[in-house]
Parts: C-alpha cells; sequence; structure tokens
C-alpha cells in the first residue's frame, strides 16, 4: 500500500508516517517542513521502507496538487491519504484574535484538508478506491474557550468529511475524519 501523509514532517503526522512504513507500506511524507520530513523519511528507509518527501505548502492550491501529482507520479498509485497539517493559533478572546491569524489557521486547518481532497479524490476513483482520513480534534463537536480559530476550523474539517463521504462513497473512496 501507498500511504500518503500531509503534515508527516512532526507530531502525529511523524507517528503515523513511521508506523504505517512498520507495517510495511510505502509512504509519501509532505510537509512544509522540510528537514523534519526528510527526517522522517530517512527514519523509514534507515529501517528499510521505502518513502519519499514533497514539500508542500497547504494554503496553497496549486502546491497541494502538484505535491499530491509529484507522489502519485513517484509511487504510481496512492491507497490512503492523511490530511493532517494544523495549527493551533491564537490563544485569545474572539474580538482579540488577530485577522493574520484567523486566516492563517483557516489556510492549514481547513484549506489544507478541502485542497488534499480535491486533489487526492479523483486520483484513487480512477484507481478503483481509496481511504482519506481527515485530522480533525474533539474540538470539531465541542467548543472550547479561547481557541475560536481552531475550534471552527475542526468543525469545519469534520462536515467536509461527511459531505466527502456521500459525494464520493458510491465510487468506492472512504473519506472519515479522526
Amino acid at each position: 500500500r501507498v500511504v500518503l501523509i500531509i503534515g508527516g514532517g512532526s507530531g502525529l503526522g511523524r507517528t503515523t508516517a513511521l508506523r504505517v512504513a512498520s507495517e510495511g507500506a510505502a509512504v509519501a511524507v509532505l510537509d512544509i517542513n522540510e528537514a523534519g520530513g526528510q527526517e522522517v523519511v530517512d527514519a523509514i528507509r534507515a529501517a528499510g521502507g521505502s518513502a519519499e518527501f514533497g514539500r508542500v505548502d497547504v494554503g496553497n492550491s496549486a502546491s497541494v496538487r502538484e505535491a499530491v501529482g509529484a507522489a502519485h507520479r513517484q509511487f504510481g498509485r496512492i491507497d490512503v491519504a492523511v490530511n493532517g497539517a494544523g495549527v493551533t493559533g491564537q490563544r485569545a478572546e474572539i474580538p482579540d484574535v488577530r485577522e493574520d491569524d484567523w486566516n492563517r489557521v483557516v489556510a492549514i486547518n481547513l484549506n489544507g484538508v478541502f485542497f488534499g481532497m480535491q486533489a487526492q479524490l479523483p486520483i484513487m476513483a480512477a484507481q478503483g478506491g481509496g481511504s482519506i482520513i481527515n485530522i480533525a480534534s474533539i474540538l470539531g463537536v465541542v467548543g472550547r474557550a479561547n481557541a475560536s480559530a481552531y475550534v471552527a476550523t475542526k468543525h469545519a474539517v469534520v462536515g467536509l468529511t461527511k459531505a466527502a463521504a456521500m459525494e464520493w462513497g458510491t465510487r468506492n473512496v472512504r473519506v472519515n475524519a479522526v
């Protein structure tokens, strides 16, 4: 299997990349953090696995299309895609949230998932199926004070995932949020 992980250079993405590689998957590690992403690829290769790194800016649709396309060309398929790039953002009450911070959190946490699926869904449908896992949060179903941008984006990821699952399930592409 080929597993593509957006946000694979650190945190949960890194852990996921190392785990699926240990179970035999080839891994495409995509991240804006080149050093972190390459470290994950090097660790997978050192353990005898197959991995490639690609730089991606998830807030830019062209960057996501190119990175996902490059991984697809490299491996010939994408069986599983994890859209996991995310940031928490500024901790402040709503009137005090800076516009640039709001836009950054939305660009990474929400637009990144949307752009990822835009690139991944057609590939998976054309190859006969696949699975997309969007990383949400418990804050995608509850609220939290002083975390409005994060909470809003994670709620949106849950809703976006439900819409994508309804649209693409008949084409053998599962879409879930964790």
